[in-house]
């Protein structure tokens, strides 16, 4: 966003809000974290689950945030004061309609992403319907071209497709792909023309076909191919996004973010890849808003496991146990060792008793299950935290 836009008059236009405090009449930015907001930015106050962004105000404050945006006014101290402060029916709203209210007043190139799992729509065909509806608004598309089902989808689009893949022809392609120890390398090729060796600092094949679709959507904004080169190789793994921590004993992979069943299954795949002295262990916990789908798509865990040759299999939750009862009922006599905990609080009270020196771990769950407890546990019993 920019500053020209980011009046005191124009946010609460765009917001609907209500000014209690003034204080800055525009400002640098916007921030949604009290660790990271920037002096002059105006701080939204959002709201979740687990959190509530109002009780880090003070803390925003301090770090010399220029303006707030609250569902309720919180008391400020008096070297807090002179803030400007805007009081709206929804902070999460507000956000959006101040994006759309910047992104109407400038001529911005717009990006869409799509890659969920819709659970309640009945069907592969429905879910990828759902997500094509886009469209029907974009004039350039880039789609992977190894994925079969949604190249069908994209057939008589009218605009611009760029395809990228590493199996099948495609105007992109990843070619003499291998890991290294921080983790992939591989060689970008562009229309069979253009090339350049790219060392990614993130593991996973997953993160080889992300790496496809930014340069495809980096060369339809006429980005040159050495500046794509260098924004991939400067790019670092997120926190609890296949994470890989090496500790003293143990190698930790912590995606504890999120999962749905296409992540999973990349990730115990990637596990797989990963192997060191020790034993694979997968620690995963239930994947949410499936639907009618879920129990299937539970079981097909397990035996995604099962082909990737874990060794121990740690169920957290009432649908994940299904997928241990998959493995355990393998008919090719699984050697996989199974545990099911009923929720998060039993299997981190448990970890350290089943890991062992040398084991290679994933963690994976969706957002709800709080995988990342496990982690914690894990890095307190390395001495890490």
């Amino acid at each position: 966003m920019n500053m020209k836009f980011l009046t005191i008059d124009n946010i609460l236009k765009a917001t609907s809000g209500e000014l209690i405090s003034r204080g800055r009449e525009s400002f640098e930015g916007v921030s949604i974290n009290s660790r990271s907001v920037k002096e002059g930015e105006l701080f939204f106050a959002l709201k979740g689950p687990r959190f509530d962004g109002h009780d880090f105000v003070i803390d925003a404050a301090g770090r010399s945030a220029g303006g707030f945006i609250v569902e309720r006014v919180i008391p400020f101290t008096a070297h807090n004061s002179q803030r400007t402060i805007i009081l709206v029916k929804d902070t999460l709203m507000a956000l959006q309609d101040l994006a759309h209210f910047v992104r109407a007043a400038k001529d911005i190139p717009l990006v869409a992403v799509t890659g969920s799992n819709i659970g309640g729509l009945g069907s592969l065909e429905a879910i990828r319907s759902a997500k094509l509806e886009m469209l029907d608004t974009v004039k350039t598309v880039a789609v992977n071209a190894d994925d079969s089902f949604l190249m069908e989808g994209v057939r008589g689009f009218r605009g611009e497709v760029i395809t990228f893949s590493i199996s099948n022809p495609s105007y992109i392609k990843a070619a003499n792909i291998r890991e290294t120890e921080s983790g992939s390398r591989f060689n970008l090729l562009i229309n069979s023309k253009e090339s350049a060796e790219i060392n990614l600092n993130v593991y996973g094949l997953f993160n080889v076909y992300n790496a496809l679709a930014a340069s495809a959507v980096a060369l339809s904004f006429g980005m040159a191919l050495p500046d794509i080169k260098d924004a991939l190789e400067r790019y670092r793994a997120v926190s609890m996004r296949f994470e890989v921590i090496k500790g003293r004993e143990i190698t930790l992979i912590n995606d504890s973010y999120n999962a749905n069943p296409s992540s999973m299954k990349e990730a115990l795949n990637e596990l797989g890849h990963l192997r060191g002295k020790g034993r694979l262990v997968a620690v995963l916990g239930n994947m949410n808003e499936l639907g009618r789908f879920s129990e299937d798509l539970h079981r097909s865990v397990g035996k995604a496991a099962k082909e990737a040759g874990i060794d121990v299999f740690i169920a957290v939750g009432e649908m994940m146990g299904l997928a241990a009862e998959e493995i355990k009922r393998s008919k090719n006599g699984s050697h996989a060792a199974t545990y099911t905990f009923n929720n998060i609080s039993e299997a981190a009270e448990n970890i350290m008793d089943i890991i062992s020196a040398g084991d290679t771990v994933l963690v994976k769950g969706s957002r709800s299950m709080t995988m990342e407890k496990v982690v914690e546990t894990i890095l307190l019993g390395e001495g890490q935290k």
